[in-house]
């Protein structure tokens, strides 16, 4: 498994790379996971992705096989942020496609915002605005961390599960999330959403400042039915974004990555050999049905 070292802590990627060996060098496309899961969740995405690029899925710190930074770690997606341009520094990537889901989309708006020469094109997946902290999510009137302790990891991936924030398409998929997502330290997903919704009064993580920096074409891919954003919160994104689109993915749930996979890869393809020119070679754009 390969491993780099960032930051003090190891850091676990994937590379799947299937581009015809006699073609030009390949572009690279860099996938980010949200919170409790990790790059195996995008494992679908992989077959048609890596034929046509270099296909990074990186664990997230805390996450996966990364390393866990530890209880007393002070998450910051500022941080995070500049961790990912020195994760790419480790592997010799100068630039990339991202590709991040939810969190893995925040983290993405804020990363091509801090370094903008790092990204050629952001997709950002069912990505909320603001911190997520609606009662689907909390499932009562307590403190997102409050609930995440007493439901444990475990507990709280089944939670967003029957809420429709997790999703699968199987009784064994269903299994399998619970099982992968309960893997991550309780007290990294405390620290997340601490970072996101703090405590002590100050902001909650807001993405909607960063969108008009982003000077790279971005495509938000949207959930027309998501239990944590509206479909407004998303055209609102659309439009503070420079030059930016939207595609909105007809399946159910917000993990639309998973619930419309082909859809979503369709809508990414088509969006980045339009806008990025000689991007991705001579790649087949659509497998779904008209």
């Amino acid at each position: 498994m390969p491993v780099v070292t960032v930051s003090g802590c190891a850091s676990h990627y994937t590379l799947d790379d299937f581009t015809d060996p006699w073609g030009p060098e390949p572009d690279v496309i860099l996938i980010q996971h949200g919170t409790v899961r990790n790059g195996r969740f995008w494992r679908p995405w992989v077959p048609r992705l890596s034929r046509v690029a270099r296909v990074v899925r990186r664990d997230l710190i805390g996450h996966g096989e990364s390393e866990d930074p530890g209880p007393d770690y002070r998450w910051s997606v500022d941080a995070l942020a500049d961790d990912l341009a020195a994760f790419l520094d480790a592997i010799d990537v100068a630039a990339v496609h991202y590709v991040g889901d939810s969190f893995g989309g925040v983290l993405g708006a804020c990363f091509g915002s801090r370094h903008p020469n790092r990204v050629k094109s952001l997709t950002l997946c069912s990505t909320p605005p603001h911190s997520p902290v609606g009662p689907v999510v909390k499932g009562d009137s307590e403190r997102v961390v409050t609930a995440m302790g007493e439901l444990g990891a475990a507990g709280w991936a089944q939670m967003l599960l029957d809420n429709g924030v997790l999703n699968a398409n199987s009784p064994e998929q269903e299994e399998w999330v619970v099982r992968e997502a309960g893997r991550t330290p309780l007290h990294v997903i405390q620290g997340i959403g601490e970072m996101l919704t703090p405590s002590d009064g100050s902001a909650p993580v807001d993405v909607m400042p960063l969108l008009p920096t982003l000077e790279m074409p971005v495509l938000f891919v949207a959930p027309p039915a998501s239990p944590m954003l509206t479909l407004a919160d998303q055209v609102a994104m659309r439009d503070a974004t420079p030059g930016a689109e939207i595609a909105v993915i007809p399946v159910p749930g917000h993990e639309i990555y998973v619930t419309g996979t082909d859809r979503c890869i369709d809508a990414m393809l088509e969006f980045i050999r339009r806008r990025c020119p000689g991007a991705l070679g001579n790649c087949q754009i659509s497998t779904t049905e008209a």
